[in-house]
């Protein structure tokens, strides 16, 4: 099964019992709307870079293809 980025950012396994793409909107808002408020504004915007690196890192293993060759077909 082939998983896309944003199904990655909404937390959608992909699959049978997976939920709507709607349904991710309001995640993605709710992680937004502390960037808008006034005052302490380190611990949400620390949250975001540790979640975009985490999201560049999953994004860049599901498009990666080992092959071993040393190891037998099953």
């Amino acid at each position: 099964m082939h998983l896309r980025p944003y199904d990655v950012l909404l937390l959608r396994p992909g699959g049978v019992g997976s939920t709507p793409l709607w349904l991710g909107v309001g995640l993605v808002v709710a992680a937004l709307v502390p960037l808008g408020m006034r005052g302490g504004r380190r611990v949400p915007v620390a949250a975001w870079a540790v979640g975009l690196v985490a999201l560049a890192v999953g994004v860049a293993q599901g498009l990666m293809h080992v092959h071993v060759d040393a190891l037998p077909d099953p």
